[in-house]
């Protein structure tokens, strides 16, 4: 199965709701390292190739915001909130 086709539907579905992904993060794959390519975007018609093989592992994250996808990433470094503030 390709990558972008298994977050088609979950797309299709948050969007037709009013709800949206951050684009600024992604699901990857788990190997011997835990964050190892290929970096999987959790929207739909998103610039990912490739296919999931048998015997491969990966994380599904998918952030879901009750509006906008854009996000900001607050001093501390690692709180983010999005811009429209829902």
């Amino acid at each position: 199965m390709e990558y972008q086709i298994c977050v088609f539907w979950r797309t299709e579905h948050a969007n037709a709701n009013g709800f949206s992904f951050v684009k600024a993060y992604c699901g990857h794959r788990i190997h011997r390292l835990f964050h190892t390519a290929p970096n999987i975007p959790q929207y739909a018609k998103n610039s990912a190739t490739g296919a999931m093989k048998a015997g491969n592992s990966f994380t599904n994250e998918p952030v879901i915001n009750a509006g906008s996808y854009h996000d900001d990433r607050w001093p501390d470094d690692w709180t983010t909130v999005t811009t429209d503030g829902k």
